[in-house]
């Protein structure tokens, strides 16, 4: 009988959003670090793309982006990338 045990190594693809949906997640949070991850559904909504406020946490905690401080950071990176 197969063991019913799922490695928690190896992340499930399918529960995955869209690669497109998760780019424009991750530019709103750096160029708007102070928004959180309602706020950020919230505006993405408006601009034609859905994904939930839960949706938007679990793309921020993939790309180390889960708070105003690792947001900033990235932002700064990017500001210095770009001058």
């Amino acid at each position: 009988m197969p063991s019913l045990e799922k490695s928690r190594s190896h992340p499930n693809i399918k529960n995955r959003v869209d690669p497109a949906i998760e780019k424009a997640v991750i530019e709103y949070a750096i160029n708007y670090p102070v928004h959180g991850q309602h706020r950020t559904s919230n505006e993405l909504r408006r601009k034609g793309i859905f994904v939930s406020g839960s949706g938007v946490r679990s793309i921020c905690l993939r790309h180390d982006l889960e708070n105003f401080k690792k947001r900033f950071k990235a932002l700064e990176a990017y500001l210095r990338s770009y001058f």
